[in-house]
């Protein structure tokens, strides 16, 4: 049997080849062993909003979130799957607190803009896209 590390490479492997349901199943089983293994739980979150399951998305990218605040990949992929679901106050949040801790990341930037704008707060979006 492979390690866990092993096992989340194979994962990450088939996720970026696009077999994101063979990815999740890995992910899954890497939970199962570890739940506390926040790559996998972060990425298994990834895996549901691409097959479109925004709510089991943002619950496990929110748990990741919770213990990572400061991973700044983290933070964008949630920010991301945010946006779809159309969470634009939760978005805005997210991203008031990531951004000190990276203020340039053009991904956390955007998307912080893009949650003001669809709250109608035009010139918070301004402020941040002009930064």
């Amino acid at each position: 049997m492979r390690n866990e590390a092993q096992i989340l490479d194979r994962a990450l492997s088939l996720h970026n080849m696009g077999d994101i349901a063979g990815a999740a199943k890995l992910y899954e089983r890497i939970i199962k062993k570890n739940p506390h293994n926040l790559q996998a739980v972060h990425f298994l979150g990834v895996a549901e909003a691409a097959s479109g399951n925004l709510a089991r998305a943002k619950l496990l990218m929110k748990q990741s979130i919770e213990v990572a605040s400061t991973n700044l990949d983290f933070s964008a992929n949630y920010a991301a799957v945010l946006h779809r679901a159309g969470e634009h106050d939760e978005l805005v949040h997210l991203c008031r607190h990531a951004l000190p801790f990276a203020p340039a990341s053009l991904a956390l930037l955007h998307a912080g803009a893009a949650g003001h704008l669809a709250l109608g707060q035009f010139q918070e979006a301004v402020e941040l896209l002009t930064r």
